[in-house]
């Protein structure tokens, strides 16, 4: 009795540790899985183009002058601040110019007495000759001095509107947004006729980058450009001959900006079409000896292996060739991978499969 009580006592206690040992077994075994974090290949469709490198200018210069020289009263432009259209830049001394204008009204006006009444005379006179009573020698005289002092006021006239002209013209203005590269003059000084009071270049920038002969006719004025991938611009003008030393088309490409300043290299690309391919995690491709290649992971959990040639790079993706959509890449987890490795994939939201 006591014998076979002792033997069952034994016996469920082997079983007892042989469960438990299976289930350390099984602890143990999930202690050491390796997960790794995976992506499936993405095919995406993509712009096609010319790429080039470019120095950012300014699309036009203008010198501001005055068309009369005289003493700069006022400068107001300062160099290399931004000026709107409309925005006053410089302003002679008008003192001389108003005096100038007033007496030639003064003349104007008595000019204009002179020749209505001399008019009046001349109208009296063509009755009285017509009937004979003047002379035509006599007439012939009157109309002379009518037609004098008609000249002498066409030219007083002229003479108030060029002074009045330059009056309107002794401030400068902005024509267009831009910034003041260059102001020679300060006030107090006099400036000659055209000689420029402020230079000024547009706040409208552009990039001029040479297409080779055989990709010109892929390039026309409504070609879509990116600037550094991410800005927007628009094609000029295109060159009708090629560069006499680097034998490329000239392509002026505009846009604005406060991103970029004069002087800055850029990456412009002339978009040329579109087409489609496979993309990775830029940390999913990985170069050792030369080559580049990624690690995959197929439906049973085996890692392997594949090279692959990278193509471009966007944002945080690369393109690759070497790849099929759909394929589960390793992006994270692959320090102690290798290849014919099993491995558990870890999913979005941190499900294992």
């Amino acid at each position: 009795m006591k014998k076979g009580y002792f033997l069952i006592n034994f016996l469920m206690i082997v079983a007892s540790a042989g469960m438990l040992c299976g289930c350390a077994g099984k602890e143990m075994a999930a202690a050491g899985e390796k997960i790794v974090n995976a992506t499936p290949v993405e095919e995406i469709e993509y712009e096609t183009g010319l790429d080039y490198l470019g120095l950012v200018q300014a699309k036009d210069t203008k010198n501001y002058s005055f068309l009369a020289g005289g003493r700069l009263e006022a400068v107001y432009a300062k160099e290399g601040k931004i000026v709107q259209k409309g925005d006053p830049l410089a302003k002679l001394d008008t003192s001389s110019l108003e005096i100038k204008i007033n007496t030639a009204k003064t003349n104007v006006n008595s000019l204009k007495s002179s020749v209505d009444t001399a008019k009046s005379a001349l109208d009296a006179a063509a009755a009285l000759h017509s009937e004979g009573y003047i002379s035509d020698k006599e007439w012939e005289a009157q109309n002379s001095q009518y037609i004098t002092l008609k000249g002498n006021y066409d030219m007083a006239v002229d003479t108030l509107k060029q002074a009045e002209k330059s009056l309107e013209e002794s401030t400068l203005y902005a024509e267009e947004e831009g910034i003041v590269m260059q102001v020679p003059y300060q006030a107090g000084e006099v400036i000659g006729s055209g000689y420029p009071a402020a230079v000024l270049k547009s706040a409208q920038k552009m990039i001029t980058v040479g297409v080779a002969a055989e990709d010109i006719s892929k390039v026309s004025v409504t070609s879509m450009v990116k600037i550094d991938d991410s800005l927007k611009g628009t094609i000029d003008s295109i060159g009708q001959y090629p560069d006499a030393k680097t034998r490329t088309y000239p392509v002026d490409v505009i846009f604005e900006s406060d991103q970029y300043v004069i002087g800055d290299m850029v990456d412009v690309k002339i978009i040329t079409g579109k087409s489609s391919g496979c993309f990775v995690p830029v940390q999913s491709v990985f170069h050792i000896d030369g080559l580049d290649f990624v690690y995959m992971v197929d439906e049973t959990g085996c890692v392997s292996r594949r090279a692959v040639v990278r193509e471009e790079l966007r944002e945080d993706r690369i393109r690759v060739d070497g790849l099929e959509p759909g394929v589960l890449v390793i992006n994270d987890g692959v320090k102690n991978i290798k290849e014919n490795d099993r491995v558990s994939v870890l999913r979005n939201e941190g499900e294992k499969s």
